[in-house]
């Protein structure tokens, strides 16, 4: 056992939490969670400063269309621009909040409370 299991049972035990009772989906969700703190905490971003991730008012609306399901040329219609134009936000968007797609933008800007 590892050390990091080791904590892990040494944590459910203290919580009286038996291990088949673990709705395993919901660790998978914390698991993706702490990793995104660790990549912001890793690159200099404040994770309880939603300040610390400056968005443009295009970005944020960019992001809050994609949040709700929209991909790059539905945006580009509804916002008017080029789907060339939607890309480079979406691109920029990802590389602002240190993520790898969009998925985990929207988990991480959620997080920081920029999707209310």
């Amino acid at each position: 056992m590892d050390k990091l299991e080791k904590e892990f049972t040494r944590l459910l035990d203290s919580q009286n939490i038996n291990p088949k009772d673990l709705d395993y989906s919901i660790l998978d969700h914390h698991i993706i969670m702490l990793t995104q703190l660790v990549k912001a905490i890793n690159s200099g971003i404040s994770v309880f400063d939603p300040e610390s991730v400056i968005l443009s008012d295009r970005k944020k609306t960019v992001l809050k269309l994609a949040y709700n399901g929209k991909l790059s040329k539905e945006i580009s219609d509804q916002l008017k621009i080029c789907i060339n134009t939607a890309n480079t936000h979406r691109q920029r968007i990802l590389k602002k909040m240190n993520t790898n797609n969009t998925a985990e933008a929207i988990i991480f800007a959620s997080r920081l409370g920029l999707m209310n």
